[in-house]
């Protein structure tokens, strides 16, 4: 059963973090975490008012990744609640990787419109980043999902778009 999540940028994985057999290497509810994320995904696929096939084949991609079924996929998704409260609980390399899936998600398709783009930054807000934040990321993130993204650089250079509270 895969348990623990690492980091994985920079050891040739297409996507963000995936599970690894080990030791949770963060310390809230993972659930949580999914739980935003995929809510987040499927926000965007659906912004521009369609959900076409290469964005419901990412998605389903990273939960089948995560180890996530699909029913399992539709329980998180009905699950009721506030995008705020979730994102409260996420820790910064959290908040960082979700962004990441979604301006990659809203990169799949090969059109990127205002609707996406409004949408993300509603969620980077919802994170605690400023509206640049997805401008910074669309600049360096390939649209090709499968190509890996250094999350280290791109957690160093997060920190300035970070909202001070």
């Amino acid at each position: 059963m895969k348990t623990g999540i690492q980091n994985t940028a920079l050891h040739g994985s297409p996507f963000p973090m995936e599970l690894r057999k080990g030791a949770n290497r963060f310390k809230i509810d993972y659930r949580v975490d999914q739980e935003f994320k995929f809510k987040a995904l499927v926000g965007i696929a659906q912004s521009d008012g369609e959900f076409d096939k290469s964005e419901k084949q990412f998605i389903k991609r990273i939960a089948d990744l995560e180890g996530i079924s699909s029913n399992q996929l539709k329980d998180l998704l009905q699950h009721k609640s506030k995008a705020r409260e979730l994102a409260e609980e996420l820790t910064f390399d959290q908040k960082v990787d979700i962004l990441v899936y979604v301006v990659k998600l809203m990169k799949v398709d090969g059109k990127v419109v205002l609707s996406e783009i409004k949408y993300c930054e509603k969620i980077a807000g919802i994170l605690g980043f400023e509206d640049k934040a997805i401008g910074f990321l669309s600049g360096i993130i390939e649209s090709n999902p499968d190509a890996t993204t250094n999350l280290g650089r791109i957690n160093h250079r997060m920190r300035k778009y970070l909202i001070e509270s």
